[in-house]
């Protein structure tokens, strides 16, 4: 089971939900992105809701080339303690688009 540090949960491969119960004002999901994506072409819904960038950063490997992405994003509004979290990927060349949920508690 994930542990919850500093009121973050780390998520595991193939896991499907939280374990913890998460919610309140910030609400805040924090997603890694490894591509050309990111900013412009991905986007993300929690509970049917469309959730909001609050920041976009590269992730830089040791050739200083941007290789990912750290996002941001906040679901707090409108106020929902629970649900889905849906992040949607589309390619910037051609190639298919991809998503991937978790339920959060």
């Amino acid at each position: 089971m994930g542990q919850l540090q500093d009121g973050c949960e780390n998520i595991q491969d193939n896991q499907t939900s939280t374990n913890f119960n998460h919610g309140g004002n910030p609400f805040q999901v924090v997603t890694g992105v490894v591509g050309y994506g990111g900013r412009n072409t991905d986007s993300a819904t929690f509970a049917g809701n469309q959730a909001t960038m609050i920041d976009c950063v590269g992730i830089v490997g040791s050739d200083n080339v941007v290789f990912g992405w750290w996002e941001w994003r906040d679901i707090s509004k409108p106020s929902n303690s629970s649900g889905e979290f849906v992040y949607t990927a589309r390619s910037i060349n051609v190639g298919p688009t991809m998503s991937t949920s978790i339920y959060i508690k």
